[in-house]
């Protein structure tokens, strides 16, 4: 096992464990915009209902 192989195999491992890491990130950030802009659609529609509501009694 020379060095530079050595090298070359901790940088692989490195990689590989980056991408792995990488995916999971990119997985909870998409996730979590996912549930925010859920949230804020819900959070419109329910605004939109009370306005409907109120209106004709306003």
């Amino acid at each position: 096992m020379t060095l530079d192989k050595l090298i070359f195999r901790v940088v692989t491992i490195m990689m590989v464990i980056g991408i792995i890491n990488g995916c999971t990130v990119v997985k909870v950030v998409d996730t979590t915009a996912k549930a925010a802009v859920g949230l804020t659609a819900n959070t419109v529609k329910a605004a939109g209902q009370t306005v409907r509501a109120v209106l004709p009694y306003a």
